[in-house]
């Protein structure tokens, strides 16, 4: 057994273990499923596909989905209220980072009332052993939510972890804690693999302007999460996983843009239980997959201060304005897919889905405002408490069923050289809801239905070269807390005017393996349609979830690899270009010639190098500018746009035993300023956390 140390078509680094008999290609050409269900190499996957092994995590020391994605080319950060989530090729993610799909072993693990991808501290890597990443449209084969990716998280398999414990322990700055332990039974008849993590923090510590635009005070980011995974493995083909998520979170900026003059407790768990089943029988793959998902809110939110803090002496709320919320909603996921082989690698694959997402009403729901549907009343009385009705009382006990059918065909290599991916899916959301501006009892039918295809056109003209085309389209339709809230200021609903979110995209993707090198060129051309957002005062609708932006994007993606037995690099970059947008509401203006809200261009580069018992790598991340759009009124407290930025990340450790390492590792080591912008006509953008450093202990045993 002998280390190689070489970068993938991951667009990160990674160091693998590499039997004799395996070649370069094979380490560059890791099997990939997420882009067609079926295995193929990476190079030959029918998308844009990454691959990110548990070796690169632990390399660079990525904490979370969104450092790890940070590094692929056209993904970068951004931020909204508290929420660090990703945009994608020029176009700005929101709070609900809700345009892409995360899938733990092929199973849909979006959050079900916002539909959001937990791609943040909240969700740990240590039960991480791939991840695959496909940028660009996704719906054909996973409906809803897979509009700018795909995120493909396989988790470790017992029998790779050889009966194995790791522990992992990290101590920071600001109050930073984190703990990771996994252990592994590659067992008789069954396999079982357990992990659990832990991590708190005080997050940034700066102090910032906010909705009153007077004074700055400290932004309230502290936060902490726990994260339990087990999953038993029967050799019969049947598999077992639980996921126990829990974390508590501050509001930041507040979410009415007012910082909180005290702590908030606010408080989410998510419980998900899933059963798989696969077997064959003549020639036809079969898998059954049922998910059970209850997602538990816990909010005591404060919106506005109480005249007596001073911050607002003058408030129209004397008392100040809180809400309590203590919820939940659940749904289940059925799935029933079959898959035959055609010969000469031609195979097809068909499948039908259903979800039903029921909610049921709340644990408790209050405020201090007397009627919480009409901000004019003001505070209750006396100020004592007022029950609300249910938080998302146009859908209360009424169940949303998700129906879908899809179809994939895959060609034999025509002429040597050419493959044929075609698929298509239908998706049909059906529900009775309440017409509450008539009364309660008023109900109405409500659907919407999509059709989703897409081709690809893989073409290897020769060994080291690879040539693809790819188009298709995608969708999302509003989630649960778009479409139904109501009695509630922490949502704006707009359940008779939402349409689902599209977007159409063409690729051309070309890749070339050197001996010791990789490059890869990727062109793309994205069309969103009817992005929702919420509307401003002056729109028909002022302030509810709206259907808002349209935009076209171009833009040119890039990777080079550099790989040796105990070193290596890469580099990546991204340029998107604005070819128009449109805007449906009055009280906005489109930029359309400009990316805004985020930077248009992006690159990193990174290395490793490996002597003796010490490993060091290093990363530098630049954003370029980031420019506003026309209706971000400028102010005296923000610049016309956000400058570029570039930060630099290290990690060193040392092997003290044969099981055990010391770790040192820092993001931003320079301790540069960084904004993220805030779009909308506010006094302030997002600073970004300066240095954190991490020094702890891993252990294998």
């Amino acid at each position: 057994m002998r280390k190689l140390n070489l970068t993938l078509g991951t667009l990160l680094l990674t160091q693998v273990s590499l039997a004799q008999e395996m070649t370069l290609s094979d380490i560059l050409n890791l099997e990939v499923t997420t882009a067609s269900k079926t295995a193929v190499p990476s190079s030959e996957a029918p998308a844009t596909m990454s691959v990110i092994t548990r070796n690169d995590i632990e390399l660079y020391e990525r904490r979370t989905i969104n450092e790890a994605l940070y590094s692929l080319p056209g993904m970068v950060p951004s931020q909204d209220y508290d929420r660090r989530s990703i945009s994608t090729r020029g176009i700005f993610e929101g709070w609900n980072n809700n345009h892409y799909l995360i899938l733990i072993d092929g199973i849909p693990h979006n959050d079900n009332i916002y539909g959001s991808a937990y791609t943040w501290d909240n969700t740990p890597l240590i039960f991480l052993n791939q991840m695959e990443v496909i940028r660009g449209t996704g719906s054909a084969l996973y409906g809803s939510y897979a509009m700018n990716g795909v995120i493909g998280i396989k988790s470790i398999e017992a029998k790779d972890f050889a009966n194995k414990t790791t522990t992992k322990f990290r101590l920071g700055n600001r109050n930073t804690t984190t703990f990771d332990m996994i252990s592994a039974i590659d067992g008789d008849g069954v396999d079982t693999v357990v992990s659990f993590s832990q991590s708190e923090t005080d997050g940034v510590d700066f102090e910032s302007y906010d909705g009153f635009a007077n004074q700055k005070r400290k932004v309230q980011d502290a936060r902490s999460s726990s994260y339990f995974f087990s999953k038993f493995t029967a050799d019969n083909g049947l598999e077992f996983q639980v996921h126990r998520q829990d974390w508590s979170f501050q509001t930041g900026h507040g979410w009415f843009f007012i910082i909180p003059e005290q702590e908030e407790a606010m408080k989410e768990s998510r419980s998900i239980a899933s059963l798989k089943y696969n077997t064959s029988s003549d020639g036809i793959d079969y898998e059954f997959v049922g998910r059970f998902q209850r997602h538990e809110v816990d909010w005591n939110m404060n919106y506005w201060p109480a005249a007596s803090t001073g911050l607002d002496p003058d408030s129209f709320y004397a008392s100040g304005m809180w809400e309590y919320l203590n919820s939940h909603a659940d749904d289940l996921f059925l799935r029933a897919q079959f898959t035959g082989d055609l010969g000469n690698g031609s195979s097809w694959l068909l499948g039908l889905e259903e979800t039903v997402f029921l909610y049921s009403g709340d644990q408790e729901h209050y405020s201090n405002l007397d009627d919480i549907n009409d901000p004019n009343t003001g505070n209750t009385p006396s100020g004592e408490t007022k029950d609300l009705g249910a938080w998302l009382e146009y859908i209360e006990d009424q169940p949303l069923y998700n129906s879908a059918i899809f179809a994939q065909y895959v060609s034999e290599k025509l002429a040597d050289m050419i493959t044929v991916t075609a698929g298509v899916r239908f998706d049909q959301l059906s529900f009775k809801y309440r017409d509450l501006a008539v009364s309660r009892d008023t109900m109405k039918n409500k659907s919407f239905e999509k059709v989703s295809p897409r081709l690809a056109i893989v073409m290897t003209p020769s060994e080291n070269a690879v040539v693809k085309l790819m188009a298709g389209s995608a969708f999302r339709t509003p989630s649960p807390s778009e479409l139904a809230g109501y009695n509630t200021w922490t949502l704006a609903s707009n359940i008779e005017q939402l349409s689902s979110e599209t977007v159409d995209s063409a690729e051309l993707s070309f890749e070339y393996q050197f001996k010791k090198s990789k490059f890869i060129l990727n062109l793309h051309q994205t069309d969103f349609k009817d992005q929702i957002a919420y509307a401003s005062p002056d729109a028909a609708q002022p302030n509810l979830s709206t259907n808002i932006w349209s935009a076209k994007t171009q833009g040119v993606e890039l990777a080079y690899h550099l790989y040796g037995m105990n070193h290596g690099m890469f580099f990546t970059a991204s340029h998107n270009i604005r070819v128009d947008e449109t805007t449906d509401d009055p009280g906005t203006t489109a930029a359309p010639d400009d990316i805004t809200w985020v930077p248009a261009s992006s690159a990193t580069l990174g290395g490793h190098y490996s002597f003796a018992k010490v490993s060091l790598a290093s990363q530098v991340n630049y954003l370029g500018e980031t420019k506003r759009k026309p209706s971000d009124v400028p102010n005296d407290l923000r610049s016309e746009s956000v400058d570029a930025s570039t930060t630099i990340d290290f990690k060193a450790s040392y092997n003290i035993t044969k099981s055990g390492k010391l770790v040192l590792s820092g993001k931003n080591i320079l301790d540069e300023e960084v904004f993220l912008a805030k779009g909308g006509n506010n006094p302030f953008d997002y600073q970004q956390e300066k240095m954190r450093y991490l020094a702890g202990l891993d252990f294998t045993f």
